[in-house]
């Protein structure tokens, strides 16, 4: 019998163990997982994931994001750095629900999953988000996770550039994020937007420090600008003393993390995302599924969402003086909320992203089905 098939003769109904062994944060990897589970749900599927438990997760944070959905948590115990009990007691939760394949989300995942599957004899795929930043460290890491990725029986990458990073793979596909979309348009015509929003970590290389520069040049002209920045990281001391050294303590407030962005994204009128470095941000996604127009950097794909003048502006990396003209510019600009709403709809649903993965799940297991049927008694 097929692990995760309802009987010996079915093939087509595998169950995935994914694995995020990762980062202790709670975030944009954690949000596409969420937004897959989605996706199961409306197919009467439930999504296992199998979460590194080294005494550093927020559990009720997680438990908190997971909670709109049928997620079932596995607590896997270890250490943060390399530790190959970890495999074993990845295997073992495969082999407890019947998994049929292993879904990695991270490239210390990938490591984990490559070994647990072995122990299985399944197959594990991987879907690579890429790193946000780069360090010495996560350089010598992407090159042990390229290694590992060569023994996956699929890897899926959110964008193009991340695909191409793989080098000459057959086995890649291009499986962009996903969102909840609501069915009908959150909005229409934006005019003149003065409410803004910006929501990330608060790391150097998504380039809010740049965004509060921009700002203070756009307030002489355009006084009755407001940003909103949602969420938390190393830099939230530096970026609130920087906005008060700016004079700019009434125009800018800081939320810090919040599980439900949704009431923050429908307050605002424009969503800014002046990233240094990045690939396919899931808020850009979920700021355009609520109708927003972006004013965005042309690093990862975000060009290619924001390809309409009536979504949104697009413009270099790492240059104050352009985003600060870009935010002007939109401030006397007429955009389309609709437009936007359909340009995600269209690409980026959580039963579009939910459907590709499991077609790609039953081809695997149906294959394993096939291999072990031919196999000699």
């Amino acid at each position: 019998m097929i692990p995760g098939a309802a009987d010996s003769g079915d093939c087509r109904a595998p169950i995935a163990l994914h694995v995020r062994m990762g980062s202790a944060r709670v975030g944009g990897i954690d949000r596409a997982l969420v937004n897959l589970a989605i996706g199961l749900q409306a197919t009467g599927g439930e999504l296992h994931l199998a979460i590194l438990d080294d005494g550093r997760t927020d559990w009720p944070l997680l438990r908190s994001l997971c909670s709109p959905t049928t997620v079932r948590l596995h607590r896997v115990q270890g250490a943060f750095r390399f530790d190959p009990r970890i495999a074993v007691r990845l295997a073992a939760i495969g082999r407890e629900i019947g998994a049929a394949v292993l879904h990695a989300w991270d490239y210390k995942s990938d490591v984990f999953a490559m070994l647990a599957s072995a122990r299985l004899r399944l197959p594990w795929v991987a879907t690579r988000h890429g790193f946000a930043f780069e360090t010495p460290r996560l350089r010598l890491y992407g090159k042990v996770d390229r290694i590992a990725l060569r023994y996956a029986a699929r890897v899926f990458a959110v964008s193009e550039a991340l695909a191409a990073s793989l080098g000459p793979r057959s086995v890649v596909r291009l499986v962009p994020n996903a969102v909840p979309v609501p069915p009908e348009p959150p909005r229409g015509e934006i005019a003149s937007p003065r409410r803004l929003v910006a929501v990330g970590r608060l790391e150097p290389e998504k380039g809010f420090d740049l965004l509060l520069d921009a700002l203070r040049t756009c307030v002489d002209s355009v006084p009755d600008l407001r940003l909103t920045i949602v969420g938390d990281g190393s830099q939230r001391r530096e970026l609130e003393k920087r906005t008060a050294r700016l004079g700019l303590a009434a125009v800018v407030s800081f939320t810090g993390w919040l599980t439900d962005v949704t009431s923050v994204l429908d307050a605002a009128e424009l969503l800014v995302v002046p990233s240094r470095r990045d690939s396919q941000p899931m808020v850009l996604l979920e700021g355009m599924a609520r109708g927003l127009p972006a004013v965005v950097t042309s690093v990862g794909e975000m060009a290619g969402l924001v390809s309409e003048p009536a979504t949104g502006i697009v413009i270099p990396p790492g240059d104050s003086r352009a985003l600060a003209e870009s935010l002007l510019l939109a401030s006397r600009s007429v955009f389309d909320g609709a437009a936007a709403w359909a340009r995600v709809r269209r690409d980026h649903s959580p039963e579009r992203l939910t459907a590709i993965y499991l077609d790609e799940y039953r081809a695997l297991a149906a294959r394993r089905c096939v291999t072990k049927r031919s196999e000699p008694r």
